[in-house]
């Protein structure tokens, strides 16, 4: 296993923010996947060892405070991921990009942030994040069938104060949007072997998260 990183941070003059790069290459040994243990004409998968892969790509991400805009107090913050993973699938005896469902990590994504502090107004501060995967296919493979998830995306915002009593209040709204699914299933043998025999398209939408907190020292 090795593992090859190039970083390089450069802070802006006057504390007005940071700039970070990070390359990196990775090879990886053993990839944990779905593998072929059919017995008896019985077509089934099962977690193993799949082959040997690597991964590469790239990260930035910086901070900008607006203080050239006679807002000290306000960050801007920006990211962007590139990633490309891959192994030896020995179902399908060839290389392919790993597995990326909807709760696995990494993967390709861009990001943005806000946030306001405004101190003499009761410590209010307020501010939002936002980001979203693309670039890869967010595959999910199997013996018998393959998953693709559409890119997801995500946002969240807050406003916070100090309040009545001491106590801190603060509001939070978020939402993930609509997650889909296309499932496609097939028959007669494998992937590789047999025929498309259903394909399934779903989606669903949890609508937006709204918390109110209450938070303070007694």
């Amino acid at each position: 296993w090795w593992n090859y990183e190039a970083n390089l941070e450069y802070r802006l003059p006057q504390d007005a923010g940071v700039i970070n790069t990070q390359l990196y290459y990775q090879t990886v040994s053993d990839v944990i996947d779905n593998v072929d243990v059919s017995r008896n004409g019985q077509i089934l998968s099962a977690r193993g060892n799949t082959g040997d892969g690597r991964r590469y790509g790239l990260n930035l991400s910086n901070s900008l405070r607006l203080g050239f805009l006679n807002q000290p107090n306000m960050l801007l913050t920006a990211g962007l991921s590139l990633e490309e993973a891959t192994h030896r699938d020995s179902i399908l005896n060839r290389d392919r990009e790993r597995s990326m469902g909807p709760r696995d990590g990494g993967g390709s994504r861009y990001s943005i942030g806000f946030r306001h502090d405004i101190p003499r107004l009761n410590n209010t501060n307020w501010g939002f994040n936002a980001n979203k995967r693309f670039l890869n296919d967010f595959m999910v493979w199997d013996i018998d069938k393959t998953e693709h998830y559409p890119p997801d995306w995500f946002w969240f915002a807050w406003a916070e104060t100090q309040a009545w009593g001491g106590l801190v209040y603060r509001f939070e709204a978020r939402d993930s949007g609509e997650r889909c699914r296309l499932r496609t299933r097939y028959a007669g043998g494998t992937t590789i072997t047999g025929y498309v025999d259903e394909v399934e398209d779903s989606c669903s939408v949890n609508g937006p998260v709204f918390a109110i907190k209450i938070r303070g020292t007694f």
